[in-house]
């Protein structure tokens, strides 16, 4: 239920971050503030907000969606931005095609993109310099310099639209994106993590450097980017993903199991390895080979809308451990 809706807490957390994070020079500028002052912070006009989610939008973002909801309710725009359109496919959900059509992609970047690098020198030096800075293969390089090219369409489209600051959602490679447009004299920025940093590429502490703050969604996640981004870790707090209480509520009281009674598990969130629902299968045997009378019901689907391999696995470990009449 993580990706239905948010709570207020996280919000006001990533909201009053960036207000304590904000203070100095805010295109280009690398200033960080002592330490967060976590509160509400009122707002007499919509500040606008960049909002950069890769692909977006996908299966598994209704959460951003109703994060934005949220935050126009605090007095903060946010400017859908995003790295390139997925498939229509990839979405499911019925925000999709409004989602779609208030995001701006940076890529393909428009052909006056280069006309910007060219037009702001000094800009483009910093960019070169952090560029040469990165340790990459000739490959890599390359595909970066291409990178350089969306920063500068995203630099262009922010002065544009008034936006000062970018949150980006990923620590992969939309963060370099965002290091990048920085370096050009496009807007500050700050990350959000939500998985570990070994899945998210190289130039972590490149990406970390230079940002203005950072949030993780568990404290885990947050203990792991202290060890490995060490000194250049800017101000991170932990601002974990939640429900809105006041949309899920039980219609009746909870009921413990009564002996003699099915045991049912119900685990919701999209088909993924990473979701680990083949622990929850073998849980489920587990328990009826001890007696219990388990049944595992799933909900959710895989990217490929239920003919993915990662379903064909669950049903297979059902068979294989003797529980698929048990397991829906």
């Amino acid at each position: 239920v993580g990706g239905i809706a948010v709570n207020e807490a996280y919000l006001t957390c990533h909201f009053s971050c960036f207000v304590a994070c904000s203070d100095g020079t805010s295109w280009g500028g690398s200033r960080r503030p002592a330490r967060l002052d976590i509160q509400r912070w009122e707002m007499s006009a919509p500040f606008r907000l960049g909002y950069l989610v890769p692909e977006f939008p996908r299966q598994t973002h209704i959460f951003f969606w109703r994060e934005c909801e949220e935050l126009r309710k605090l007095a903060i725009e946010p400017v859908f931005l995003s790295t390139r359109r997925p498939p229509p496919s990839a979405c499911p959900h019925a925000f999709r095609d409004r989602a779609a059509a208030a995001t701006h992609y940076v890529f393909p970047p428009s052909a006056s993109s280069i006309l910007s690098l060219l037009l702001r020198p000094l800009g483009a030096l910093r960019v070169l310099r952090f560029w040469i800075g990165l340790r990459a293969s000739v490959r890599d390089r390359l595909r970066f310099l291409g990178l350089i090219v969306c920063a500068a369409h995203l630099a262009a489209y922010c002065r544009r639209r008034g936006v000062t600051h970018i949150h980006v959602h990923s620590c992969g490679q939309a963060a370099l994106l965002a290091a990048f447009t920085q370096r050009l004299g496009g807007p500050s920025y700050s990350l959000t993590l939500h998985n570990a940093l070994e899945d998210l590429g190289p130039h972590q502490r490149e990406k970390w450097r230079s940002a203005r703050f950072a949030i993780t969604v568990t404290q885990r996640l947050l203990e792991e980017v202290r060890g490995e981004i060490g000194t250049d870790l800017p101000p991170t707090v932990v601002a974990s993903m939640g429900v809105d209480l006041q949309a899920f509520r039980r219609q009746t009281l909870y009921s413990p199991l009564v002996s003699g009674q099915p045991l049912r598990l119900f685990a919701c969130g999209r088909l993924h390895p990473g979701k680990r629902h083949d622990i929850l299968i073998r849980a489920t045997a587990i328990l009826r080979s001890e007696g219990l009378d388990a049944r595992l019901v799933i909900a959710g689907e895989d990217s490929d809308s239920g003919t993915g391999q990662f379903r064909r696995d669950l049903e297979e470990l059902a068979t294989k451990w003797n529980v698929a009449d048990f397991v829906q």
